[in-house]
């Protein structure tokens, strides 16, 4: 039976928003039409966040403006607050909103969400709500992720059940999709294996992604874990690009590379030719 894979690719969000260098639009628009070319269907390249906070992105409404010309990719991007989804459901291209999957965003440490988007769990689930009733009006797909799932660089080892209760948050307010974040590399396999026990006891595994950094070279054994799990879905970032900016510990994405690499050496198909994602440089 064809074993298939999917990869949302997270550089142009996630990692553009701590790389040394503001990219031009063009540049950005450059990228973008090399990873649709090198096959990849999914693609974050927003954040609708105070562009003062993230000057690297200050430009999301005109990249959004600016894809519709690939309907067939899935692009999403990150909604923090009603303001950041007004401001993003007024991208037009045309007649159509190209974006057509919303992020929020909060963690299972409530040290690392007031550093982060400055609130706790409950403040942030109650914005998420009146998000995501807008998204199902305005026929978005919604997808929740959680950060430290494993490790918080500020309140040490997280509680299974505390993950597992963030993952229910997320559930009753009716998001499409779950991102299982390692936010600062310091998950393993076995850990993993533990965690989505419990998480598919709430959640099927198609409606799971993980988003794995590879701080000490152990992302792909979380993949592996996942795979076990029939969870498919997994984030990765062009060269590795990005990582935490509100970690006090070194962290840096799985790349895209390393991640089809291992996937096609695993007999997973992925639709993405690696030849072409070699191809893309980032300065």
């Amino acid at each position: 039976m064809k074993k298939v894979a999917k990869i949302i690719e997270v550089g142009l969000r996630d990692g553009l928003q701590t790389h040394h260098r503001i990219l031009s639009s063009n540049e950005k628009l450059n990228i973008i039409d090399q990873l649709v070319k090198s096959g990849l269907k999914e693609i974050e390249i927003a954040s609708f966040v105070n562009p003062k906070l993230v000057p690297q992105l200050a430009d999301s409404k005109l990249i959004v403006n600016s894809v519709s010309k690939y309907w067939d990719v899935n692009f999403s991007g990150l909604v923090p607050n009603e303001r950041g989804y007004q401001e993003m459901i007024s991208c037009k291209s045309g007649t159509f909103n190209p974006l057509k999957e919303i992020v929020m965003f909060v963690s299972v440490s409530d040290t690392f969400n007031k550093k982060n988007i400055n609130t706790d769990k409950k403040n942030a689930f109650e914005k998420f709500k009146k998000i995501s009733e807008l998204a199902r009006r305005d026929g978005l797909k919604i997808r929740g992720s959680i950060s430290c799932c494993f490790d918080c660089p500020y309140e040490g080892q997280m509680k299974i059940q505390n993950v597992v209760d963030v993952v229910k948050m997320y559930k009753d307010i009716g998001v499409d999709r779950i991102d299982i974040a390692d936010t600062i590399g310091s998950g393993s396999g076995f850990r993993m294996l533990i965690l989505l026990d419990e998480i598919l006891k709430e959640m099927h595994p198609e409606k799971i992604t993980g988003h794995f950094h590879d701080t000490h070279n152990t992302a792909l054994g979380l993949v592996e874990a996942s795979l076990m799990h029939n969870v498919n879905t997994f984030h990765s970032s062009i060269s590795g690009l990005g990582g935490c900016p509100f970690s006090s510990k070194r962290v840096g994405n799985l790349s895209t590379e390393k991640l089809v690499e291992y996937l096609h050496l695993r007999g997973y198909q992925t639709g993405v030719r690696l030849e072409e994602i070699q191809k893309i440089k980032i300065n």
